[in-house]
């Protein structure tokens, strides 16, 4: 059984418990975190950060260095339909990064991805 993604209410519900629940510096645990960044497919960085009692420019510097992290991988998240999945891709080139995002059928995916890493696609 598939567990449905957070929403922004229940992300934002955990932010502010822990941050009731702490003094001084509040440290959130990373997959809190990796929830507020999967907020981005439905949200504005704006909506998600005013929900999380943050500044919108911390929030865009913590999902860019998230992104920087995780370059040269393919991360998947499910959309609400289990037949469909978002794909985003970011090599680290040389040139510059190569990002691609992609939402369509789970059975083209592997296809999609190899075609990424031959340099089919410019």
């Amino acid at each position: 059984m598939k567990s449905v993604p957070p929403s922004l209410e229940e992300v934002a519900r955990e932010f502010h418990r822990i941050r009731s629940q702490k003094k001084g510096h509040t440290r959130f645990p990373k997959d809190l975190w990796q929830a507020a960044f999967d907020l981005t497919a439905t949200y504005s960085v704006v909506e998600i950060a005013s929900a999380l009692g943050i500044s919108s420019q911390y929030f865009r510097q913590r999902l860019a260095q998230r992104k920087e992290d995780a370059q040269g991988f393919a991360q998947v998240r499910p959309l609400p339909n289990a037949t469909h999945s978002f794909v985003e891709i970011t090599l680290k080139r040389q040139a510059g990064p190569l990002t691609l995002r992609w939402t369509g059928p789970i059975k083209d995916l592997p296809t999609l991805v190899g075609k990424l890493f031959r340099g089919e696609f410019s």
